[in-house]
């Protein structure tokens, strides 16, 4: 596996810690640089290539919407997650502005911050491949997000499966369609145009579209992620289905369910971080210092964590940071 190049921007020392030895656990392949601010953070960013950085929003001097804006100005190439546990709307839309590559809220689970720093990078090691298994709740809410497409699209159906043709969710008159083949035959066309698509601008997050017309209806698929299609099946009827009429809806859809599936892939776990950093969340920071030979300036980190209020972000009532 090719290294990955991470840096975490936050002005929590002991954030910086537990993060740090998170992502060390996935491998010797991870190199991780922590930075307290945002100006250390340029700092590095002009000495060294960066495949993903992750910064808090509010810190002292320059926020992490600042510092965003900066990293694509000097490396372009380099994704950057955004997390805070002061976030708004308008936090949110403007890192959606400034492309940051996810947005994520405290508190943080550490598995899913695994998960997504992996997604991030490029590193499909390990992570898994299957379709969520949905609870009732979870069908429902896929169900209706396809149901409001339909609907507001009048299409004859919408069905979400994944790119091998495996069935995960479908609304409107499926009637006698061979969902699976088509769905594996899409798949594969989608597949080929990404690639061919990556060969102009490397950007592994484009949307891709497929669209066939007949006298008999209109195809439309649109890959959701790496691993799942949404496709979209109209009849021939007065109605506009045009790509450029529908097209606003449609993308909307694909971010709701993106999200929404991506939660389902993380498996639950109790290493949630959203408490008081009690003795045994010291303990595991104690540990971690021990291991890698901190100095003094590392057992700051750990008295400034042990001294964490209520409502720190990072803490662990149960003190287990998950596997």
């Amino acid at each position: 596996m090719t290294d990955k190049w991470v840096m975490i921007v936050d002005d929590d020392s002991s954030i910086l810690v537990v993060l740090k030895n998170s992502l060390l656990k996935l491998g010797d392949s991870y190199h991780v640089v922590t930075v307290s601010g945002g100006v250390e953070a340029l700092q590095q960013v002009k000495k060294m290539n960066f495949d993903l950085i992750v910064t808090d929003y509010k810190m002292s001097g320059m926020n992490g919407l600042q510092l965003l804006e900066q990293i694509h100005i000097l490396q372009p190439q380099s994704r950057v997650i955004l997390m805070t546990a002061y976030g708004d709307s308008s936090v949110e839309s403007e890192a959606a502005r400034l492309k940051a590559h996810r947005y994520i809220s405290k508190p943080i689970d550490i598995v899913s911050f695994r998960s997504i720093v992996k997604e991030a990078v490029g590193d499909t090691s390990g992570m898994r491949v299957n379709i969520p298994v949905l609870m009732e709740n979870d069908y429902r809410e896929i169900e209706s997000i396809l149901e409001n497409l339909r609907l507001s699209t009048d299409a004859r159906c919408v069905f979400l499966t994944d790119n091998e043709g495996r069935y995960i969710a479908r609304t409107g008159a499926v009637d006698r369609l061979p969902l699976a083949k088509i769905a594996s035959l899409l798949g594969g066309s989608l597949a080929t145009l990404d690639e061919a698509g990556k060969n102009i601008d490397n950007d592994a997050e484009a949307i891709n579209l497929a669209y066939r017309e007949s006298p008999y209806g209109i195809l439309n698929v649109v890959n959701v992620g790496p691993q799942f299609l949404l496709i979209i099946i109209f009849q021939n009827s007065s109605v506009d289905h045009r790509l450029p009429k529908i097209w606003p809806t449609v993308l909307a859809t694909v971010h709701a369910l993106r999200e929404k599936i991506f939660r389902l892939e993380i498996s639950p776990s109790d290493s949630r971080v959203d408490g008081t950093f009690n003795e045994s969340i010291s303990d595991e920071l104690h540990k971690i210092l021990a291991q890698t030979g901190k100095n003094s300036h590392a057992n700051q980190a750990m008295e400034a964590g042990s001294k964490t209020t209520k409502d720190h972000p990072y803490s662990n009532p149960e003190g287990r940071e998950g596997s």
